[in-house]
């Protein structure tokens, strides 16, 4: 307003001149001088802003434009800001930009919300970097408390963008999705830990989570009839005195399974949404649970007990078992007795598979007599069930003629096929049967259209238990316990969250490293050479200072999973470790989260116990499905297509990098920047920044600038194409 009001236009003429001169551009500076007399208040700055830059303010169309005044006001402006009207205007495009979004009239509560994000980016953006250096943890409305401090300790920032600074914030240590219960138990826990130490460098009091008290729909959030709070820790007296841990962990997953059908199976309730805009308990199905793990290395001991003993449809994500699953084998088994159907190893396998079209009690009896006689099983196949023999001898046939391919694709239009396996299945089974048609091209295109050799390629695959991931195929409303790690967890929740593998410990440097790089002391050594070494030498002193700081910041960490572990739980959270039992306590681990649990129970007075199994009968998880044998059934027709819901995160990563989604939501990839650990930008930190700005962001490109208004828009900007 100076510049042009004082310096600018009075040098240029004034309005006396302007309106003598009789140009279009003339008249309009004439009329931004009577109407901007005066300099504005801070709630007239848009508007200024508007009449100087907007396309029917002052400066908004100079194509064309002629006369002495405009020329005139042109050299004056060069004078004075060193810029013709033309550049002074595309450099302040962000101004214009700004003012029409705060003059565009969004409700009070929409301003009120959009304001408080441009103050948390513009006073947290090097809140990231200290989180880091720091190593603890660091919340949401910790972030914003230290924004507040910059705030007092940074004047500029105020009064620079006053008209987007609201005069409080909310505070964001409320908790609107989790029960009192479990929330209690949560604070619990963790101002145990927090009081043990977890974050030595963080000098603040733990800070809990807190009910909204004050909204009135919290007291009925509370009649959902789920156990809260429950710790699983198996009797190991019930076992062999040579049990190993594996065997305890199969005892922890049996007592969970049957918590989970007991709970499915008693009408059990949790809170979720009525459908008309409200909340209210309904009973729980498979889908509310969600088993956490730490590793990968419990899924298998899962799902021996889950699916084939207790017979609960799960959902394993991110599982790296491809070729070991039993669809996988049965199509190499069949591959395998067509190449050679004298192959009677190769036969009786395939004859015991679901592909055979025989049940399970026939298949048996047929490989039994086939030994008690010495005859060959093709042949018995063959005499005794002519319908299957003959589309045996189909499928070898047509992979003699066309490939390994061929009859693995002829398997998956055959709907009997599919339908001779539980319902909850059948997406898996399809799924994996495509890719192992895919696996069978690969091998026809690079090494011919052998049988036996694209048989024994797969075999060896299996036998050595390569890892290769499975295709995603849950479906949003599949009725199933999803399995997946803690930190695929992150930014998910769940009505139910089981945490599993309590009694895991650290993993830390192997004993047979000799130089190890150390972020605290450079290389360090853990040991001499032989040549060099005698018996009853010290300890190398680099590589036990070594050994303590990676220890402490590896639990660190591992407390702080725990904690996002902990936090994915609405309505129940279930602690299962697996551990021996010794003067009447269980054996934990050092550094492992069973015994941070139960150093928490025994400090607060509590007494621990082993879990008892649940007396009577439980309900089945599914019951088995029936299909006619030999029977054809066709499957139901497409439903018509509608489009895919995702989460913002997902919109984020197809709208800004493709590739990036297609890894994480279609491969099922991990992506660098979401895994822990190291020094590069992202994180949970950032992952809660990205969230709270997608909410609010409008999505156009030309308002983006906005939410970074420290470094006015060249630095989220230059991250975001």
């Amino acid at each position: 307003w100076r510049d042009w009001m004082e310096l600018i236009l009075p040098d240029a003429g004034g309005p006396g001149i302007f309106r003598s001169d009789g140009a279009k551009f003339s008249a309009r500076a004439a009329a931004f001088m009577e109407s901007w007399k005066t300099e504005p208040a801070e709630g007239d700055l848009p508007r200024f802003v508007m009449d100087l830059l907007g396309k029917e303010g002052l400066l908004g169309n100079l194509s064309g434009a002629t006369g002495k005044s405009m020329k005139a006001v042109d050299g004056s402006a060069r004078n004075t800001t060193g810029q013709g009207l033309k550049d002074y205007r595309y450099d302040r495009a962000r101004w214009l930009r700004a003012a029409k979004w705060i003059t565009d009239g969004f409700s009070s509560g929409e301003t009120e919300a959009r304001a408080q994000l441009l103050r948390i980016m513009a006073l947290c953006w090097e809140l990231f970097r200290s989180a880091k250096s720091k190593r603890g943890t660091l919340s949401f409305d910790d972030m914003i408390s230290r924004a507040r401090e910059a705030v007092e300790a940074e004047p500029s920032l105020p009064g620079r963008f006053l008209h987007v600074i609201p005069e409080s914030l909310v505070e964001l240590d409320v908790t609107f999705r989790s029960r009192q219960a479990v929330m209690d138990t949560v604070n619990s826990l963790f101002r145990h830990i927090w009081s043990d130490g977890v974050a030595r460098s963080i000098e603040k009091e733990f800070s809990p989570l807190a009910p909204p008290m004050s909204r009135e729909w919290w007291p009925g959030r509370q009649e959902t009839t789920i156990m809260p709070f429950e710790l699983i820790l198996p009797d190991s007296d019930d076992l062999t005195p040579k049990a190993k841990t594996g065997d305890l962990r199969i005892a922890a997953m049996r007592t969970l399974a049957d918590r989970i059908l007991e709970a499915v199976g008693s009408g059990a309730t949790v809170w979720d949404s009525d459908g008309k805009g409200s909340f209210a308990p309904r009973p729980v199905t498979f889908r509310d649970f969600a088993v956490l793990v730490p590793s990968r290395a419990i899924y298998d001991q899962i799902e021996e007990v889950f699916i084939e003993e207790r017979g609960i449809p799960t959902y394993f994500e991110g599982n790296r078992n491809y070729f070991g699953r039993g669809e996988v084998r049965d199509a190499v088994s069949l591959l395998e007795a067509i190449a050679d159907p004298d192959d009677a190893l190769a036969m009786a396998s395939f004859l015991a598979s679901p592909l055979s079209g025989l049940s399970p009690e026939e298949a048996a009896l047929l490989v039994a007599r086939s030994r008690g006689e010495g005859s060959s099983p093709g042949s018995l196949f063959e005499e005794h069930f002519p319908r299957e023999a003959s589309r045996f001898e189909k499928l070898r046939r047509e992979g003699l003629a066309a490939g390994p391919s061929r009859p693995l694709t002829d398997l998956l239009e055959d709907s009997s096929v599919l339908l001779s396996y539980p319902s909850w299945k059948r997406p898996r089974v399809a799924a994996n049967l495509r890719r192992a048609v895919d696996l069978a091209r690969e091998y026809e295109a690079s090494m011919g259209m052998s049988l036996a050799g694209c048989a024994s390629y797969l075999r060896y695959m299996t036998r050595k238990g390569i890892e290769s991931k499975e295709a995603d195929t849950l479906g949003e409303n599949d009725d199933m316990v999803r399995v997946m790690t803690v930190h695929s967890a992150k930014g998910l929740e769940f009505p139910v969250v089981a945490v599993t593998g309590l009694e895991q410990g650290l993993r830390t440097r192997g004993e047979g490293q000799r130089l190890v790089p150390s972020p605290h002391l450079g290389v360090v050594f853990t040991t001499l050479p032989e040549s060099r070494r005698q018996e009853g030498d010290p300890e190398i002193l680099g590589g036990a200072i070594h050994d303590i700081f990676e220890t402490q910041e590896t639990w660190e960490e591992k407390q702080r999973l725990l904690y996002v572990a902990c936090t994915r739980a609405r309505d129940s959270l279930i602690l299962c470790g697996a551990s021996r039992w010794i003067d009447g306590r269980p054996r934990a681990r050092r550094y492992s989260w069973l015994e941070t649990v139960t150093s928490w129970i025994e400090s607060n007075g509590g007494k621990l116990t082993p879990t008892a199994a649940k007396e009577g009968t439980l309900p089945p998880g599914r019951p088995k499905e029936e299909v006619r044998k030999g029977e054809r059934v066709q499957l139901p027709p497409e439903g018509d297509r509608s489009l895919e819901k995702i989460s913002a995160t997902a919109y984020a990563l197809i709208r800004y990098c493709p590739f990036a989604f297609r890894m994480r939501h279609r491969q099922g990839l991990d992506i660098s920047w979401e895994m822990p650990g190291g020094d590069s930008v992202g994180g949970a930190d950032m992952g809660s920044l990205a969230h709270w700005i997608l909410r609010r962001w409008d999505l156009r490109a030309e308002t983006l600038s906005l939410y970074d208004p420290l470094r006015e828009g060249a630095g989220l900007g230059s991250v975001l194409p």
